[in-house]
């Protein structure tokens, strides 16, 4: 009996090893492919970064008008972005930036997806304030704006949808999930299921 126990210990401790070993080998095998891929990234030399998507500010932004201090602040805060270049790098990593655009614009790029994330922000942001506000027709002009330009915020697609919901417009819901659905972002999952939700409670 004691013989048997033996056996069945150092077979399980066999099996431990064997697996543990494998699972180390790929954490080593991804890491070094992690640090060659990031290695060719800072040798990547820079490109014209003229052609890049850039996001503009529609013009309706500019005609909305308000009058409570809150808006009028939340406004500004939006129209601040007018003269900053913004481009929408959601899913991509900064290795991927600099193996497509050169290492030494790193600093460029961060920037112009970091005016894109404090876009989408700050349209939420003023739409949601503009529809508290009773002001439903800009709330919606900014809220679709968000979503031509791919913002990946679910507050900014859910608002919209009840929006269209108490208007009976259920079926612009649909472009909704069809836009999320072309999202590169992990939230496009979340996205899609809340609206189906919404369409289909």
């Amino acid at each position: 009996m004691p013989l048997l126990c033996l056996s069945f210990f150092i077979l399980i401790v066999s099996t431990i090893n064997f697996f543990g070993g494998n699972t180390r080998n790929r954490d080593r095998a991804k890491r070094d492919a992690f640090w060659a891929k990031e290695s060719e990234a800072n040798a990547t030399e820079c490109k014209d970064l003229s052609s890049l998507p850039y996001i503009t500010l529609d013009d309706a932004l500019f005609t909305i008008t308000v009058s409570e201090p809150e808006l009028v602040s939340l406004k500004d805060q939006l129209l601040s972005l007018k003269d900053k270049k913004i481009v929408n790098f959601t899913g991509y990593t900064n290795t991927d930036l600099k193996l497509t655009y050169g290492a030494a614009n790193i600093g460029a790029l961060t920037q112009f997806d970091q005016n894109f994330t404090d876009l989408c922000a700050y349209v939420r942001d003023f739409g949601k304030a503009l529809l508290d506000a009773g002001q439903v027709e800009d709330a919606q002009t900014v809220l679709e704006y968000g979503i031509r330009i791919g913002s990946d915020i679910t507050e900014n697609y859910v608002i919209l949808a009840y929006l269209y919901l108490e208007k009976h417009q259920t079926y612009r819901i649909d472009s909704l999930i069809e836009s999320a659905s072309q999202l590169n972002s992990l939230s496009k999952d979340t996205i899609i299921l809340k609206l189906t939700k919404i369409v289909h409670p």
